[in-house]
C-alpha cells in the first residue's frame, strides 16, 4: 500500500512564528512513518517558504536558516497535478 502524502506548513510572519515552528515539529513527529510520507514547510517572517530537506531531522533537532544545507527555497505549484512545490535553487538567504 502507498503510503498518504501530509505536508506540515509552519512558521510565519507572526511573533508566534517560533511557536508555530515548534508545534510543526510536534506534528510532523507524531505521524506513523510507515503509513505517512512526511513533508515540511516552513515559512519565515517574509513569507518566503522553505521545504525542509530531512524531516527527521528536522523532528529531533529543530530547524535553523544558519544550516543552508537542511532546506531547499520554494513556491507553492498551485494548479500542478504531479509536483506540490517548485525549487528556487538560486535564492540566497
Amino acid at each position: 500500500m502507498s503510503k498518504r502524502k501530509v505536508s506540515v506548513i509552519c512558521g510565519g510572519s507572526s511573533e508566534e512564528h517560533a511557536v508555530s515552528i515548534q508545534s510543526g515539529q510536534y506534528i510532523a513527529g507524531s505521524f506513523d512513518l510507515d503509513r505517512y510520507e512526511v513533508t515540511v514547510v516552513i515559512v519565515d517572517h517574509d513569507l518566503d517558504w522553505y521545504l525542509v530537506k530531512d524531516t527527521g531531522r528536522f523532528c529531533e533537532q529543530g530547524f535553523s536558516f544558519d544550516d543552508k544545507d537542511s532546506y531547499h527555497c520554494i513556491i507553492p505549484a498551485v494548479g500542478l497535478r504531479d509536483t506540490a512545490w517548485i525549487t528556487i535553487d538560486d535564492k540566497t538567504r
